[in-house]
């Protein structure tokens, strides 16, 4: 028996993700300036956003959520691939499948774990949302945000 995969291991994917983005926005205070000064010709640093430096973000911007779409998250290798057929007609085309559950064509499944997000750590990645190239990763996005696909 011999069982393709959509991907190999080593070869880079990118990887997308239904959520609400994280983005910044300039500071609704001060506007993005951090000092500024006050009606009085005080200049003085802005008390809501000073600190976005300090965390790693850019002067004059506040953390902001935008509402929930698909996006590519980041890129991956691939370090492990799992996949899983099932027989549920035990080798009889034509039996009725197992007593205990309904014949399911489409059960078999496809898993990948990548170098990133550890080997064996249990961070599994199903290839319906991991893609060869960045531009069909960026289509598929388009397409599910247009036909607002929703994660399962």
């Amino acid at each position: 028996m011999k069982i393709e995969t959509k991907f190999d291991l080593g070869q880079k994917v990118f990887l997308i993700k239904y959520d609400s983005k994280p983005t910044r926005k300039p500071c609704d205070k001060c506007g993005g300036v951090v000092e500024y000064e006050t009606p009085t010709g005080v200049k003085v640093r802005c008390d809501k956003c000073r600190y976005a430096e300090y965390q790693g973000h850019p002067r004059g911007t506040m953390g902001s959520f935008l509402d929930s779409e698909w996006y590519i998250v980041g890129t991956g290798t691939i370090g492990r691939v799992s996949a899983t057929r099932y027989d549920y007609n035990g080798g009889d085309p034509d039996a009725l499948g197992m007593n205990y559950q309904p014949q399911k064509p489409d059960s078999d499944k496809e898993e990948y774990m990548l170098w990133e997000t550890g080997i064996g750590s249990g961070t599994l990645h199903s290839p319906d949302k991991m893609f060869a190239t960045e531009e069909d990763a960026r289509k598929e996005c388009a397409l599910r945000n247009t036909t607002e696909v929703k994660e399962g």
